[in-house]
């Protein structure tokens, strides 16, 4: 029983005999390569190389064959033997390009790419093929020479037009690229990447609703257009339209279910919008988040969630994230051991001392420490759900629940001196390798403003930035250094009447030592602050300044500082003194 394609060959040389022409050969291969039969074209190939081992020909359609039955790698070999027969062949250098790209050698595809154009100007797929390959390279600017040479044969080519943009946007052009995006539309309206595209453009332009109006038009077109659903649900929560945002993840969910990053996008579009009932469990789904994934901590033991008795049981609570995480989650411990359970809390180094004595905790261990044997073990941002906070009223928002000990804040007293105005505490940047860091850092240069004033202003941060050297001639006094822990910052918020904060650990710890704490938030924040309110149900001290507009630090600092000096007027600004 014959092999179906090996059928076929046998039949075509059994007419043609080995005295045939090599043209006739070649005229039966490329039959079958054209009737969708590389496979079969390709022992053809092979056939005549045995008879003619240079037949250009032979030798570059068997790596077209080859690279069409999925094996690009393959097709290298014989391409280029065909180009020492013919060095300056258009078609073949092209042909080797888009192998090598397809093998995984892009670097090498852009000589045979440059080959290819230079034989043949006028080829257009060519020109945009060896710029997607620059783009992918990160050579945007050589990327845009490729497209404009398609351009300047085809000026209408909607291809070489959606290409230029994505090029524009690398090069941050995002007027140029739409530019180029609408007039791709004039030749394929319904095209719906181009309409995507044209969206992310329009963003770039600070337009929202208008790259809001793309995404739909694209919908409109494919419902199902992933990339059309996923930006438009960027683009309702960057609206500040959050039930719309959420309806659009469900429908992502609804075509790509295994898609980790919407699941967990679906966790956190609820708690931003305040659903807690849907959004904690949702958030288990983190595990699986790029950003998140194998940041499990696992010890081996049963992970505990809410459903069994904890009475007389052991439970390893360990911190999972950042250090203002641990800050925030760290009060549940009190209402696990609520329920009986002897808990170990696990956190980090640097986090330790100023943790011992927490309620609820019975083991308190930094996370280079041997941990005891439990009976289960829950990360620190699952016990909301484990602990059925399904409602934010059902948060235990106590005004404090940390405390320094009174021999640190002795110590800051002495080194911060007696309070003869206001004393202020400031935090403008939070950790650099936090993927969104630049959405909620401030330059100092701009929170520097809210030291101009009848207060004393103290600078939070132990880190020093080559940029922030000049806080000290801005009026704001440096105390803290790399050899301080979180503790020492602690005591020097007990010596503080108010703490002015950017999103980051120092926040949450102010708030938690029960410092009135004033949080500046970038327009669209994380999601544990919400949306559309000025307190926290997290903190009954804090107080929420937004962004009017997005990246508009300038008016939310000028925001804080009207209201400070508000407060510094009407006298209250002073805090009393708070237990350490």
């Amino acid at each position: 029983a014959w092999d179906p394609v090996l059928a076929t060959i046998a039949a075509e040389l059994a007419q043609i005999g080995q005295s045939g022409a090599p043209s006739e050969w070649l005229q039966r291969a490329v039959a079958l390569h054209r009737q969708g039969k590389p496979d079969a074209a390709a022992t053809m190939y092979r056939a005549m190389l045995a008879l003619w081992p240079k037949h250009f020909d032979a030798l570059h359609l068997l790596g077209v064959a080859l690279a069409q039955m999925g094996n690009p790698a393959a097709a290298i070999e014989p391409i280029g033997r065909a180009l020492a027969v013919r060095p300056d062949e258009a078609v073949a250098n092209g042909n080797m390009a888009l192998a090598l790209r397809d093998a995984g050698r892009a670097t090498e595809a852009l000589a045979y790419f440059d080959r290819a154009v230079r034989a043949d100007p006028t080829n257009v797929a060519m020109h945009n093929a060896q710029g997607m390959v620059s783009i992918d390279l990160g050579r945007s600017a050589e990327a845009m020479r490729s497209f404009d040479a398609a351009l300047a044969v085809a000026p209408d080519d909607p291809d070489a037009l959606n290409n230029k943009g994505s090029a524009s946007m690398k090069l941050d052009r995002p007027a140029d690229a739409l530019a180029a995006y609408d007039r791709a539309l004039r030749s394929r309206p319904d095209s719906p990447s181009v309409l995507v595209n044209r969206g992310l453009a329009l963003w770039g332009l600070g337009r929202p609703t208008d790259a809001l109006a793309s995404y739909d038009r694209a919908l409109a077109i494919d419902p199902d257009c992933f990339e059309a659903l996923c930006n438009r649900a960027r683009m309702l929560r960057e609206l500040h339209r959050m039930p719309d945002a959420i309806a659009t993840v469900d429908r992502i969910l609804h075509v790509r279910p295994d898609s980790a990053e919407f699941r967990f996008s679906s966790a956190t579009y609820r708690l931003l919008h305040g659903d807690f009932g849907g959004g904690w469990p949702a958030y288990e789904s983190r595990w699986d988040f790029a950003d998140l994934k194998g940041t499990r901590p696992d010890f081996g033991r049963p992970n505990w969630l809410g459903h069994e008795r904890l009475d007389g049981k052991s439970i390893l609570l360990s911190y999972e994230q950042g250090f203002g995480d641990t800050l925030q989650f760290c009060r549940f411990a009190r209402l696990v051991a609520a329920q009986g359970a002897r808990v170990v809390l696990r956190v980090q180094p640097p986090l330790k001392s100023l943790l011992t004595g927490l309620a609820g905790v019975d083991t308190l261990l930094a996370a280079d420490e041997s941990i005891p044997p439990t009976d289960f073990q829950c990360a620190l941002m699952s016990l909301p759900l484990a602990c059925g906070i399904d409602a934010a009223a059902k948060i235990p928002a106590e005004p404090q629940y940390l405390r320094c000990d009174a021999e640190r804040g002795a110590q800051w007293q002495a080194i911060l001196g007696p309070r003869r105005r206001p004393r202020i505490g400031l935090a403008w940047f939070g950790n650099p390798f936090y993927r969104r860091d630049r959405d909620r850092s401030v330059p100092l240069d701009c929170f520097a403003a809210l030291a101009d004033g009848p207060f004393d202003c103290v600078g939070l941060h132990r880190e020093r930035r080559p940029e922030d050297t000049a806080a000290s001639s801005a009026g704001i006094a440096t105390v803290l250094d790399e050899s301080h822990d979180f503790h020492d910052i602690a005591a020097a918020i007990g010596q503080l009447d108010l703490v002015i904060s950017v999103d980051t650990a120092i926040a949450h710890l102010a708030a938690a030592l029960g410092c009135p704490t004033w949080i500046a938030l970038p327009f669209v924040p994380d999601w544990r602050w919400q949306l559309d309110r000025a307190d926290s149900p997290w903190y009954p001290t804090v107080r929420l300044f937004r962004q009017p507009t997005r990246g508009d630090w300038f008016g939310t600092v000028q925001a804080i500082r009207q209201a400070l000096l508000a407060a510094a007027a009407d006298g209250t600004l002073r805090t009393a003194p708070r237990a350490c």
